[in-house]
């Protein structure tokens, strides 16, 4: 008889591992992983949005206009 599997998280019994990349895993741990993995990613699109939209609106500063005064002379 094959010993049953435990999750490698939790240590909880499973009568059938979540087929992920995350290997043999309960499935709460599994959706545990997936929220979080989404939460780090939905974060890091904030923050580059973010910057874009600074970057944007962002007002040249007196040395960007003395430079560029200097060019066009």
């Amino acid at each position: 008889m094959v010993a049953p599997m435990k999750c490698k998280q939790c240590g909880r019994r499973l009568t059938r591992p979540a087929a992920d990349s995350l290997g043999p895993v309960c499935r709460r741990r599994q959706r545990a992983a997936h929220a979080k993995h989404a939460r780090i990613v939905a974060a890091y699109r904030a923050k580059a949005h973010r910057i874009i939209r600074d970057r944007a609106t962002r007002q040249p500063t007196p040395d960007q206009l003395a430079l560029d005064e200097q060019e066009n002379d």
